[in-house]
């Protein structure tokens, strides 16, 4: 299902934009992402689930910016990277958010269950 949750798109523009970075038309973000980040997902919470996915953008974004950071001891169009660049804005514009909704969950559960998650 797709999420009109700003993270989610700000994770998408990014992945539009990684193939221009890395020079594979076909590299994905799940390509730069360890599958370490993605295991047991069903048995987290909506804040853990939260965490972990602005954890993977963040992720994304540094990974995609430091292949900028490579291709820039070569030549390239930088106009290429506009819509790279806006988008690692974007991502870096919602993380924050999405972090302090994540605690935001957390705390209500601890609430509602009485326990530390």
């Amino acid at each position: 299902m797709r999420s009109n949750h700003p993270l989610e798109g700000a994770r998408r523009q990014v992945e539009a934009a990684t193939p221009l970075v890395t020079g594979n038309p076909e590299t994905i973000i799940d390509d730069l992402i360890d599958a370490s980040v993605r295991e047991e997902f069903d048995e987290l919470t909506q804040g853990e689930v939260l965490r972990r996915a602005a954890r993977e953008v963040a992720i994304a974004t540094t990974l995609v910016a430091k292949e900028i950071q490579k291709r820039s001891t070569t030549s390239f169009d930088l106009v290429e990277l506009i819509s790279t660049l806006l988008s690692i804005g974007r991502c870096l514009a919602v993380l924050p958010g999405a972090f302090d909704q994540a605690i935001s969950l957390d705390a209500a559960d601890q609430k509602r269950f009485g326990t530390k998650i």
